[in-house]
């Protein structure tokens, strides 16, 4: 179980976590031994980030879990799956209790959803040990610049798209498509942020991939309702 907890300030330097160090504005609630062990068993071809105030368990496997710059909030990732992962792009904002469930759906199929073998007396008796007694449709991927409200479920298997917004108490059991606004339970498309148009032309531009000091330079657009204002300025339109 991974938990990005409280609201630590966003960083662009995860790795301030793993040193102990405060960077600059960054707020490092808590970095163990533990975590420095766990990071130093990571195959060193396969980069991971997690944000400062990321607080982990004793046996976590930091492979699976990928964390963009700036994202911050608070979310429990529950993973009963060693093949899912979870990934959040950038810019990404999470309210207060939001929770990913990579794997651990018990089995309707079954005559019961009980786990047997992971409890005594059944797991001695149990006459299948390897049997798979709970699922994980896959990976949870979440895009950038997205919005997750108070106290949201998302399942196993889902992708969240760029610029998406999941209202508060969803359970998100379906993708997202990116811009998209769902709420409920299940969670269904509410509506879209932005004409399909000026979704095409944020999708290209992806400010989120650009270098702090581009994004300031753009922040009295990318802080303000006029959308168009903020494409031409990115994609001036053609001299007619």
């Amino acid at each position: 179980m991974v938990r990005l907890a409280g609201y630590p300030r966003p960083s662009p330097d995860p790795a301030s976590l793993l040193n102990g160090t405060r960077g600059p504005g960054v707020w490092v609630r808590k970095a163990t031994a533990k975590l420095r062990r766990a990071v130093g068993r990571l195959d060193p071809s396969r980069e991971v980030t997690l944000p400062p105030g990321t607080r982990l368990d004793a046996r976590p496997d930091l492979r699976q879990y990928d964390i963009g710059r700036f994202s911050w909030g608070h979310v429990t990732v529950s993973n009963r799956s060693p093949g899912a992962r979870f990934s959040m792009g950038q810019f990404c904002s999470l309210a207060y209790g939001c929770h990913v469930l990579l794997g651990g759906e018990h089995r309707a199929d079954f005559v019961s959803t009980y786990r047997f073998p992971a409890y005594e007396p059944f797991r001695e008796a149990f006459s299948d040990p390897g049997l798979e007694t709970s699922t994980s449709r896959g990976d949870v991927l979440i895009g950038n610049d997205v919005w997750i409200g108070h106290q949201s479920l998302i399942m196993s298997g889902v992708e969240v798209g760029d610029g998406a917004v999941v209202g508060a108490g969803s359970v998100v059991r379906r993708s997202v498509p990116p811009y998209a606004i769902v709420a409920g339970n299940p969670a269904r498309v509410l509506g879209f942020r932005f004409p399909p148009e000026q979704i095409e032309a944020l999708l290209r531009i992806r400010w989120w991939d650009w270098p702090v000091e581009k994004i300031m330079e753009h922040l009295p657009l990318l802080a303000s309702h006029d959308v168009q204002a903020f494409i031409d300025a990115c994609e001036p339109p053609a001299p007619a």
